[in-house]
């Protein structure tokens, strides 16, 4: 089912695409995520947190119309445990291939898109040696409006809703630990 929605909303979004033909590169850095983690007894999260990130966004458009705009990201979000007797700062690690369309006008840069990748887990803690962390899944998708400058260039905001997910191995039974969150990105878009 899932294969399905996918390939429906990629075909609606390439009949949906203007037809363009122009050269442009995009970089972002990530300024905030904001999550929640449940379903998990490491990180049992009932209120949303906010937390800062590292990382980085590039997506490029080639000459030749109808064709996605392609590229990648790998964003670290850091982690508290929810325990403030536990010491140590976690570490999940997203990394994605982006797939996006550009619906921009004159005055306005607007781009949506889906991004796939693996999530890594790394565990700074303590009571982390008796566990093993397996990479899983994660999936994104992700809007980005610009404000145009100049003749081809632009300033823009990045949203991207994350969804990953790493599996928890402590020998004798096995959980998922999902993470689901808001990404928030600033970035510059150059075309040539």
């Amino acid at each position: 089912m899932a294969k399905r929605t996918l390939l429906l909303l990629f075909a609606v979004l390439l009949m949906a695409a203007p037809v363009k033909a122009e050269t442009w590169v995009s970089a972002s850095l990530p300024t905030s995520f904001s999550f929640s983690s449940y379903g998990n007894p490491l990180y049992d999260f009932d209120q949303v947190s906010s937390t800062s990130t590292a990382g980085y966004s590039l997506l490029a458009s080639l000459p030749v119309p109808l064709l996605p705009i392609v590229g990648l990201s790998e964003f670290v979000v850091q982690l508290v445990p929810s325990s403030p007797a536990i010491t140590g700062t976690n570490q999940m690690r997203l990394n994605t291939y982006d797939v996006a369309f550009d619906f921009s006008g004159k005055n306005v840069g607007f781009l949506l898109g889906y991004g796939a990748g693996k999530a890594t887990f790394e565990c700074a803690q303590s009571d982390c040696s008796n566990l093993t962390f397996y990479q899983r899944e994660v999936i994104q998708y992700f809007g980005q409006l610009g404000v145009p400058f100049g003749t081809n260039a632009d300033f823009h905001l990045e949203a991207r809703r994350v969804i990953g997910r790493v599996q928890v191995d402590s020998g004798v039974q096995a959980l998922d630990l999902d993470l689901q969150g808001m990404l928030f990105a600033f970035g510059f878009r150059i075309g040539f």
